[in-house]
């Protein structure tokens, strides 16, 4: 038996080996006790670490190996296009893009340069089909590679990508995957701030899903949120998309039409107190805000708030947001009175949550500085404004980072 386990068995047992006696080697209780615990400890620590090590170093290994793999498949692939054996080049692209799934990133620039990888395969892929005719599996290979051209930052590329699908598309004769392609090559758009063309993209797959899109049956659905992979759901999502691009057009009429339709949807599917529905509530509160409907957008807003105080109570941090558009409206109707009241609300409940956000009360203190020094009360907008500039020092922050009155987008869209 191995020394230290002869020793440590005689401990857990309240033993101690001969040698110890015979040398007259007296331990007291707390150190036999710190003794069998330090036992205790390196053998978890052998059994725990020595594992896990081997572990890493086989994952290691199959990422190298996977890793090799894609590049041998990936060049036997563009040697077999190149000789025009497509079949045998689409096996071989596949299999690249297999090794590449399975291979392993520690950092993100690993993880960068295997969605750069993903995107070349996925083109060539797409050329194999186009060199073969076959359509539509062109069309699936260039959704992978727009979607990845995207992630590693390509977007000319992207936008490049998604236009060929709403081609294919259109030639493939399909309306739900024209749809999508419409929808894809409008998010490249945007992202890429070509708003008129992103516009148009967005109102063709509006009027395709619209001729799909059942009210009665999107209502029946008992959902909680908007799922925009669902195709019914996906031509809700658009109208808030397109008010949004309309909204960075300046366009607030247009903006405010399509939010207005999208409440309708909200408040028949979800109730006048669901998330979603406030959520467009607010997006029409500010786009009515922003197209100078004052009168209009305080009902909306002012309705939001009080339904936000009944369901979150009056402490809520979304107040805030809430609270700076109706400021923002009663500036607009030069009426620093109720202006200061909201801002000093506002204020309130930011203060609440200071610990948490301190950047939120000084934006909030620069938002009433403007107010007080537009009534003339120089002396305390100094206050609030020493104040803020302390927060904006201790947190590193400017009045760059200040609460901000835009449309909020609804969820997200993935690549579809």
């Amino acid at each position: 038996m191995m020394p230290w386990l002869h020793f440590f068995l005689h401990l857990s047992c309240g033993k101690w080996p001969r040698s110890l006696h015979t040398q007259h080697v007296k331990l007291g209780a707390k150190f036999r006790a710190l003794c069998v615990t330090g036992c205790l400890f390196y053998i978890i620590q052998c059994v725990q670490f020595v594992p896990a090590s081997a572990a890493d170093r086989e994952n290691e290994e199959a990422g190298q190996r996977a890793s090799a793999d894609e590049s041998l498949h990936r060049k036997q692939g563009e040697v077999d296009f190149e000789n025009r054996n497509f079949s045998s080049a689409e096996h071989h692209f596949l299999s690249a893009l297999s090794a590449n799934i399975k291979t392993k990133w520690k950092t993100q620039a690993e993880a960068s340069l295997l969605s750069e990888r993903r995107y070349e395969l996925n083109k060539a892929l797409a050329a194999v089909y186009q060199a073969t005719k076959e359509k539509r599996k062109e069309f699936d290979a260039l959704q992978q590679a727009s979607f990845f051209a995207s992630v590693s930052k390509h977007l000319d590329e992207a936008i490049e990508l998604t236009r060929k699908r709403v081609q294919l598309a259109e030639e493939l004769n399909d309306p739900d995957a024209l749809s999508r392609a419409l929808e894809n090559y409008a998010q490249n758009l945007d992202r890429g701030h070509n708003y008129e063309t992103c516009a148009k993209q967005y109102e063709r797959a509006i009027d395709l899903r619209v001729k799909q899109f059942d009210p009665a049956s999107f209502k029946s659905q008992h959902r909680q949120y908007v799922n925009t992979n669902d195709p019914a759901d996906a031509y809700v999502s658009d109208l808030t998309s397109l008010g949004l691009v309309y909204t960075r057009l300046q366009n607030f009429d247009k903006a405010t039409v399509l939010f207005q339709k999208h409440l309708e949807l909200m408040e028949n599917a979800f109730g006048p107190e669901g998330q979603e529905t406030l959520t467009s509530l607010h997006n029409v509160a500010m786009s009515q805000q922003r197209a100078r409907h004052s009168k209009v957008a305080e009902a909306s807003i002012q309705r939001l708030i009080i339904t936000q105080r009944k369901l979150l109570g009056n402490d809520s941090e979304q107040l805030i947001f809430s609270l700076n558009t109706l400021r923002k409206i009663y500036e607009d109707q030069d009426d620093d009175s109720q202006a200061e009241a909201t801002a000093k609300e506002q204020l309130r409940i930011a203060r609440l949550h200071a610990k948490e956000n301190p950047v939120m009360v000084a934006s909030v203190l620069e938002g009433l500085v403007e107010i007080l020094r537009h009534e003339g009360k120089t002396a305390e907008a100094s206050r609030e404004e020493k104040e803020a500039e302390v927060i904006r020092t201790k947190s590193g922050t400017s009045p760059e980072h200040h609460v901000q009155a835009t449309v909020i987008n609804s969820p997200e869209q993935t690549e579809k």
